[in-house]
């Protein structure tokens, strides 16, 4: 019996263990450890209950059980109406609406027009194998964007495959990296293996065009090169316009003398040699035939002479003035980049600056504005102008007697008359109008061209937001790709935490060590206050039947009298209330009386229904908790004059007991006990056993010594495996009549 008191809750606790690692390990998606535990915690839990069934059976028949139960049937019921409106909402009224700063669960305004704009299915199936937590957050952002991108059309569809797991599909796809994400139509496919809206958005652009267009940049003045990686080169701009579905290629017209008829747009970015007259040629040739031209002119720092004077001698023909001086703005200016001297430009109204949200810096730039006097068929509109005032911006055109400017950009003041007058205009869209048939229709494509004082804004050292957006959007805008300006990306560095300060974090370690628990301590404290108090009556006045303890003869015995029936405990409880008692029970509303459950029940379950079966049938039930409140709600009635009392206590409506009196001496690991005029003595018990015991027999434990042993009478010794059991023989008490 003690191996089997002991090792059932011990399996109980292995049960609750192996149960929370399994939970923890399943969260964690650890299968093995978790398949592992939750075996073992099964196995656990059948062994508790076969050795403590009867504790097992009545934990589920118990009053707490029904209380959990009812309580699960509750949330759970409230779950599934919950469940069932939200489905009802998200079906009739599926809206969304995206809280966060940057926006990061909402496809741009750019992907939303392509989207509508598809006419043929296109499937997307995207391989994750979501095995580590990289990959598992690369599957999430790609499942929350895909999701958004099925929302806005129909002919969209999205799957989503383990590469390790769907051999087919992935031998098919040629799948070669887990994360790859296949867009597919009849006639093509597109692989993707970066999750990134814009990357997502061009492969569709990719499958409803089924071209590429081809963008070229002229080589040969030591031009930035599309294959430079350094800090100076425009690498990021060619990956940029291929994730544009652009292709970018270099142009040298010393070996073709005539630009490519496929050349969606010609770029030519920070010469720093003169073109030849054949090579101005062929650009002002190109640009006859409804070309698109991206130019990128820096100014002359090192010398008077500017080496780019055929490209502004031809611009003028088409408008535009580009000065042969410095911008300086002292009202806005990028300080990290030499101050005035990098000017952070207003945008101005147009389609490329559009999309533009912060300031775009300019390290070192010239004037490009337009002519008043041009031809009426040209459209010139700044794109770009400096924000200071007379005196606070302008275009500096003083130099050293060497032709170039002061070294340290500092000795500059404005000369009305010579010096670019504020604002200063730094780039410049130009648009020659097409002429028009008799039905209002362009004969023609129209000849677009951009022009930039400054092209070291787009090199790799600071290609990102807001310089990116420009250059693609003007690119877009001379592609007439208006539909398709630039899609930004969430810049994740702007949530950017400030760092703490000494004082910050010691006020974050005394809220949180201190001052949050000393909150829930103090509420707790508080709710049990107020529980103990509507729930207990006076203690101090309010007595029951209490137990009387007897010397008898040959040991000690505790007389008892028993209450049988309802009406007699009842009686019992209105003979002992206090006036403040009365008043208190008498005001409580009838929902507030499961308040006394822990308090006046607790008391009414220990002095009237403890071991007292009889009283408990008589009531209508075996469960303690049920009759105390059987008995609360009685004196409730009674005392609210809403039924009548009963008569005084009977002693019909009693009965006496003797109750044993049991010892257990921890030093010598001895229990006595009495049972029907016998003296027991168990030697060789350990404490712990003797409660079992003690708990098994009913017996009430105290902490006197009792001599039970008369010295006349010997003992007879009964061996139980390890335990002696010695039985003494002693005359009956005189009180007892078993």
């Amino acid at each position: 019996m003690a191996k089997k008191s002991i090792a059932g809750p011990l399996f109980g606790l292995l049960a609750l263990i192996f149960g929370f690692i399994a939970t923890a390990s399943g969260i964690f998606r650890e299968w093995v450890v978790f398949w592992s535990c939750l075996l073992l915690a099964l196995v656990s839990l059948t062994v508790f209950a076969r050795l403590r069934f009867a504790d097992f059976v009545n934990f589920f028949v118990s009053r707490q059980a029904r209380y959990g139960a009812n309580v699960a049937l509750s949330i759970v019921g409230v779950i599934g109406i919950a469940v069932f409106t939200n489905a009802i909402i998200t079906h009739r009224f599926d809206k969304r609406t995206d809280l966060t700063t940057l926006q990061l669960y909402t496809i741009s305004d750019q992907t939303k027009t392509v989207l509508k704009s598809l006419e043929k299915d296109i499937e997307v199936i995207a391989f994750f194998s979501r095995n580590s937590s990289q990959n598992a957050q690369s599957a999430a952002r790609a499942e929350e964007m895909l999701e958004l991108y099925a929302r806005e059309t129909e002919f969209l569809t999205v799957s989503f495959k383990n590469p390790f797991t769907d051999i087919q599909l992935t031998d098919l796809y040629d799948i070669q990296r887990d994360g790859t994400i296949i867009f597919k139509s009849e006639e093509a496919q597109e692989k993707v293996t970066i999750v990134d809206e814009q990357k997502f958005t061009s492969a569709i652009l990719k499958l409803i065009r089924n071209e590429t267009k081809k963008i070229y940049f002229l080589v040969g003045h030591e031009e930035h090169s599309v294959e430079d990686l350094l800090s100076n080169g425009y690498s990021d701009v060619k990956a940029e316009l291929e994730n544009q579905n652009y292709a970018a290629f270099p142009l040298s017209l010393s070996t073709k003398p005539d630009i490519p008829t496929d050349c969606e747009a010609l770029v030519i970015a920070g010469p720093k040699t003169a073109f030849a007259r054949p090579e101005l040629n062929a650009v002002e040739k190109y640009l006859r035939r409804s070309g698109k031209l991206f130019l990128l002119l820096d100014p002359s720092v090192t010398s008077a002479k500017d080496v780019n004077s055929g490209l502004v001698r031809l611009m003028k023909k088409w408008g535009i003035a580009i000065g042969n001086d410095l911008v300086l703005d002292h009202a806005r200016h990028a300080i990290w980049f030499g101050g005035p001297i990098a000017p952070l430009p207003e945008p101005q109204p147009h389609d490329i600056t559009l999309s533009l949200q912060e300031a775009v810096t300019f390290p070192v730039t010239r004037s490009v504005t337009p002519i008043v006097d041009r031809p009426a068929n040209l459209s010139v509109r700044p794109l770009l102008k400096t924000v200071g005032g007379l005196g606070g911006s302008w275009g500096e055109t003083q130099r050293e007697t060497d032709g170039t400017f002061s070294e340290d950009f500092t000795d500059f003041t404005y000369t009305a008359g010579t010096d670019t007058p504020p604002p200063v205009s730094v780039a410049v869209a130009i648009e020659r109008k097409n002429d028009t048939d008799s039905n209002g229709n362009a004969t023609h494509a129209p000849t677009r061209i951009v022009v930039f004082g400054d092209s070291d804004f787009a090199a790799n050292a600071i290609f990102r937001a807001p310089n990116r957006d420009l250059f693609l959007a003007a690119i877009n805008w001379l592609t007439l790709e208006e539909d398709l300006v630039a899609i930004r990306p969430a810049d994740l560095r702007q949530q950017a935490l400030r760092e703490m300060t000494l004082e910050d974090i010691r006020v974050v370690q005394i809220t949180a060590v201190f001052f949050i628990p000393l909150i829930v301590f103090i509420a707790g404290a508080t709710v049990w206050w107020q529980r103990r108090k509507r729930g207990s009556l006076d203690t101090k006045t309010f007595k029951y039947l209490s137990n009387s303890r007897e010397e008898g003869e040959h040991g000690m015995f505790s007389k008892r009298k028993r209450i049988l029936t309802l009406d007699g405990v009842v009686a019992d409880i209105l003979n002992n209330l206090t006036e403040k008692d009365i008043e208190n029970v008498k005001n409580t509303k009838e929902e507030d009386l499961i308040y006394f459950h822990r308090g006046w029940g607790t008391d009414i379950r220990n002095k009237y229904l403890q071991g007292n079966k009889r009283l408990m049938q008589n009531i209508g039930t075996q469960e303690p908790d049920d009759a105390s409140s059987i008995i609360i709600r009685k004196v409730w009635e009674i005392l609210r004059d809403e039924t009548s009392a009963p008569d005084k206590l009977d002693e019909k409506d009693t009965d006496t007991e003797m109750v044993e009196v049991l010892t257990h001496h921890q030093d010598t690991e001895c229990l006595e006990f009495s049972r029907g005029g016998t003296s027991f003595v168990i030697r060789g018990v350990p404490h712990t056993v003797a409660v079992d015991i003690a708990i098994a027999l009913k017996a009430e434990l105290i902490s006197t010594r009792t001599r039970f042993l008369a010295e006349d009478v010997a003992p007879r010794v009964v061996n139980q495996k390890d335990v002696t059991i010695e039985i003494w023989k002693y005359p009956k008490h005189p009180d007892n009549q078993e």
